[in-house]
Formats: C-alpha cells, structure tokens, sequence
C-alpha cells in the first residue's frame, strides 16, 4: 500500500466537513470537543494499526487481502456517505463527554477507520495512520471553528459539500486500496 494513498483514505474517511456536522451544537467549545475526542479516536487508530501484523498473523490473513478488504470497506462507507442523507447531530453525552460520544465513538472510531487502521500499520506502520488520523482532526477542528453552526445557510451548504467531496475522495482510495490489494494478491 502507498503511504499517499493510505493517508487519503484516513481523511476522507474521518470526513472532516461530515464530523463537523455531526458535531452537537449544545457542547461548551464545539472545536476543543473535536479536538479532544478526534485525538483519543487517533490513539486508539494508532493502536490497532500497531497491531496490525500481529492481527493478521493470528487470523493467518495476507497484507493485501486486508487491503482489499479495506478497500471494499472504504466504497461501502463512501457511497453511504454520498447518496445517503447529510449528517445530522449526534446524540451526545453532556458537556465535554461529548469529545468521547459522538466525536471518538461513532465519529473518529468508524469500522471503516479501524481496517484501514490495521490495514495500513501491515503495510507501511503506524506512523502515518497517527499522522493521517491527527490531521483529519486537525481539519475537522478548524471546520467546527470557522463554519457557523446554521445548517440552512451557506455554511451548511458549504459544509454538505465539502462532506461530498470527501465521500469522493473516500470512494477514489477505496478503489485504489482494492485495485493495489488485488494485483499483489
């Protein structure tokens, strides 16, 4: 697996525009939420891609069939994400329990996350998948800051749109993860 490829398939799958719209409009300091819970989300990642070779030695899988299983993962989430309805707010735990449920778990903590997670620490190691996962929050964070929360307006469109572009640029990694997995099978 490319180390470029992986990264965009991190991003686009934390989807910035879409964790940011997601993102309750309730919570005491709606970007340090984000931040807070994106980077627990970003630790665990790193995690499961550190133990990415010891997964696949213990369920005696190959690196490229997990990537294409990361692949079909990524298509699966990114057409969701793009013909499905736009994100609403998540239910949320009170105040800054909020950076736990829903920004690290269901936001950051995606299953589609957790295999490309495992998929890219067999390939290229857990570096870039922390680096990749602390950039996407880092993303989503200055979106959270700088878009208002109105949904009706021009933000919110803009906000829709970039959460598309996103499924776009998911939906392209998912095919190229597929394709690098299948023709090193």
């Amino acid at each position: 697996m490319s180390t470029w490829l992986l990264v965009v398939a991190i991003i686009a799958a934390v989807n910035p525009a879409r964790l940011a719209g997601a993102v309750p409009a309730a919570v005491p300091s709606r970007a340090g939420v984000v931040v807070v819970g994106g980077l627990l989300g970003a630790v665990v990642l790193d995690v499961l891609a550190l133990g990415g070779d010891a997964v696949l030695d213990a369920l005696d899988v190959s690196a490229p069939t997990l990537r294409v299983a990361a692949g079909l993962a990524a298509l699966t989430v990114a057409l969701r994400d793009l013909l499905g309805p736009p994100p609403a707010a998540e239910p949320a735990l009170a105040g800054w329990g909020a950076a736990l449920v829903p920004v690290a778990v269901p936001l950051v903590l995606r299953p589609v996350l957790g295999v490309l997670a495992l998929s890219g620490g067999a390939d290229v190691g857990a570096g870039p998948v922390l680096a990749a996962a602390v950039g996407a929050v880092a993303l989503a964070a200055v979106v959270v800051a700088v878009v208002p929360v109105d949904d009706g307006g021009t933000a919110g469109r803009l906000r829709r749109w970039g959460a598309e572009l996103g499924a776009v640029a998911l939906l392209v990694a998912g095919a190229g993860l597929t394709v690098e997995g299948i023709l090193a099978v």
